[in-house]
């Protein structure tokens, strides 16, 4: 459902992959000593690979398996939609997951729903219960961004994309999306890059029941 890739600057002098334990790799993380350097050593055993990390005083031997049976949320080509900065988009995510389904009734409403229309990117969500929708300008678009077509991505994939973004942002966030097979959105955060798979179906026309006008406001501080 959702996926991420960070790089990090490092001295190579082997290139390979390898996929490795992630509760056991995050807890070696945890424990190494802070501003330590980490020194990674491969040993290829047949078909296993074993990883040995050290970092301070810190060691630990990691059992890896072939990359390639490593599932993958999303691959191949993928097209360019928009960049909208950082914190704009946090904002937003904030202003709507928090209103998607949670009781697997209707899985389309786990989703939110993401328009671009010219350099409006909208976010939108609902439940039985509530609504939340919030609109950002995009800092650039690509061809898609004149009218691609609705996507419905996982809100929980976009909770993540909010916190890798962080209270301090990271400048522009670039979003794309598959270009064929099942729909993802990949958001590009810093160094970081998040796959966060759509669902298939049509969001319901939540702005039927939003007011267009009204004489009553109310004003929140």
């Amino acid at each position: 459902e959702t996926g991420t890739d960070q790089t990090i600057p490092a001295r190579v002098s082997w290139q390979g992959s390898v996929t490795l334990p992630a509760r056991d790799l995050l807890a070696f993380a945890k424990g190494a000593p802070k501003e330590s350097t980490v020194d990674v050593c491969a040993t290829v055993d047949g078909a296993r690979v074993i990883i040995s990390a050290y970092a301070g005083g810190l060691r630990t031997e990691l059992l890896g398996i072939v990359s390639d049976e490593y599932p993958l949320v999303g691959d191949g080509p993928t097209s360019y939609i928009a960049s909208v900065w950082a914190d704009d988009l946090r904002a937003a995510i904030g202003s709507t997951t928090y209103a998607a389904a949670t009781d697997g009734r209707r899985v389309i409403l786990e989703g939110i729903s993401f328009k671009v229309r010219g350099r409006t990117v909208e976010l939108a969500a609902a439940d039985n219960y509530r609504i939340g929708v919030a609109q950002l300008t995009a800092d650039a678009v690509g061809t898609m961004g004149a009218d691609p077509d609705d996507l419905v991505p996982l809100a929980r994939g976009l909770d993540l994309v909010a916190a890798a973004i962080g209270p301090k942002g990271h400048g522009l966030v670039g979003i794309w999306r598959s270009a064929k097979g099942m729909p993802v959105l990949t958001f590009d955060v810093g160094s970081a890059r998040i796959l966060v798979r759509c669902i298939d179906g049509t969001f319901p026309d939540y702005r039927k029941i939003l007011p267009l006008d009204s004489p009553k406001q109310a004003t929140a501080t």
